[in-house]
């Protein structure tokens, strides 16, 4: 009796010991994604806040990747992660991609997942004071996590309006 005990006792171990095995593997998974969630948010905030400190009328070059219309680029529409229209010709947006394929893995985001767009907007309140050109800006970033067998793309998007 003793030694069906033990192996009672043995055998609820093991599942226990699995259960925390399976919990450690999705707590490391959710902490991956969120640090790359949280490194894309980095990303493009840097690349808004360089945005903010260009010249206004050199904001139509930062572009990219982007459905054009004729009010300018279209910003990002479900599905996110297919995008149209070409590569930017802007130095900065050229070095700021070169940065963010650094941030992540190999393989785990490309150029052409990432779309900037960048529409001139009217005030909203009617006559505006200022001379220099309203516009939205947003930037979306798409990323494969590593070794996702789903293939499942994760996306980050945010808008800004630069006055």
């Amino acid at each position: 009796m003793a030694l069906v005990e033990a192996l009672v006792s043995v055998l609820i171990f093991a599942v226990g010991v699995l259960g925390v095995i399976g919990l450690q593997t999705l707590a490391l998974k959710s902490s991956t994604d969120g640090k790359y969630r949280a490194d894309a948010a980095y990303m493009a905030n840097q690349l808004i806040g360089q945005m903010w400190a260009d010249s206004r009328s050199n904001l139509p070059s930062y572009a990219h990747y982007c459905s054009n219309t004729s009010a300018g680029c279209a910003p990002p529409t479900l599905p996110l992660c297919s995008t149209s229209g070409s590569a930017s010709t802007n130095p900065a947006v050229a070095a700021w991609l070169t940065q963010l394929a650094n941030e992540f893995p190999a393989g785990a985001t490309a150029s052409n997942l990432v779309q900037i767009s960048v529409v001139p907007v009217t005030p909203v309140y009617g006559i505006s004071l200022q001379t220099l050109p309203t516009y939205q800006v947003a930037v979306s970033i798409c990323w494969h996590a590593p070794r996702d067998p789903s293939g499942q793309y994760h996306s980050y998007v945010v808008a800004a309006q630069i006055s």
